[in-house]
């Protein structure tokens, strides 16, 4: 799934109604939480910015270690 300006270039779709939550974390503080497996089985979304085109990711962090999901398991 990518996105460039603001517009998704793919087409991006959920089959289910749940709360979604933004937030921010400082870099080390991820990497402490997610060392100690406080963050096991969260599933979040993470873009990169490189050349002025964004990618976005779907992950989760599985015991210690974030891994891409595809988008039909995001809600799994």
């Amino acid at each position: 799934m990518n996105f460039s300006s603001g517009l998704i270039t793919k087409d991006v779709k959920y089959n289910c109604c749940v709360p979604s939550v933004t937030i921010r974390i400082n870099g080390n503080d991820w990497n402490n939480l997610v060392g100690q497996g406080k963050l096991d089985g969260l599933r979040y979304e993470k873009f990169y910015v490189k050349d002025s085109t964004y990618t976005l990711s779907l992950r989760k962090v599985i015991g210690t270690a974030p891994q891409s999901i595809a988008g039909e398991d995001f809600f799994k």
